[in-house]
């Protein structure tokens, strides 16, 4: 069946997530008064990745604080979510590689271009804004409210109008992207710099950068 729609995920795929934006945190912490030490951020790593290991279904800001209150030990205000989605806004780097978004330019005269990322809707679309990609997406879908990846009702949702193999999934994480856009009926281009991966006909490549989606699509 003919490919219709691409579905991208974000962070890693279009835009790198550095190390440097969880200084996001402190930022948070200084607008809102709040004292910090080296740990805090480490901290609210950690339980991002406690809310992310499977005992939550979907993202939720209420949710994600509690998590992240139980990590500190303490209470947070309740703008905190808020103002530190506001910040996550704002982590891109300060130029696009041309060769990214001239990919994206070729793609879409020829395919809808949708995201569909495991974060907040708010932040996600800060960033692809503020990186100047969001002008090349039709819809942008953010497991907010929503089960996210690798949960087939994600995919589901993504895939829109379209059947689910009219659409093909790019993403860097071959067990969140690739295995759940699979074993949800869709096809998938993993961006690895491991080459190991078992080709098959559904995983249909494995590229290093977006611009080598010209040579498969």
């Amino acid at each position: 069946m003919e490919i219709k729609r691409i579905i991208f995920d974000l962070d890693n795929t279009l835009i790198e997530w550095k190390e440097e934006y969880w200084n996001s945190i402190n930022k948070t912490f200084e607008e809102l008064n709040l004292p910090y030490a080296d740990c805090t951020i480490s901290k609210v790593k950690h339980a991002v990745d406690v809310y992310e290991d499977g005992r939550m279904e979907t993202y939720n800001k209420e949710l994600m604080q509690k998590t992240i209150e139980n990590e500190l030990g303490h209470k947070l205000p309740k703008e905190f979510m808020n103002i530190w989605l506001k910040y996550l806004g704002k982590c891109v780097p300060e130029k696009i590689d041309e060769k990214e978004t001239e990919t994206l330019g070729y793609l879409k005269n020829k395919y809808d271009l949708v995201i569909l990322s495991n974060w907040f809707a708010f932040s996600q679309n800060e960033r692809l804004k503020n990186a100047g990609l969001y002008k090349f997406f039709t819809s942008t879908y953010m497991t907010e409210g929503f089960p996210m990846k690798p949960n087939k009702e994600a995919f589901e949702i993504a895939k829109g109008e379209f059947e689910l193999p009219e659409c093909i999934m790019v993403g860097d994480n071959y067990r969140v992207d690739i295995q759940g856009a699979i074993e949800a009926g869709m096809k998938g281009i993993l961006i690895s710099k491991n080459k190991n991966i078992q080709l098959n006909r559904i995983l249909i490549g494995i590229i290093d950068v977006i611009s080598e989606l010209e040579k498969i699509l």
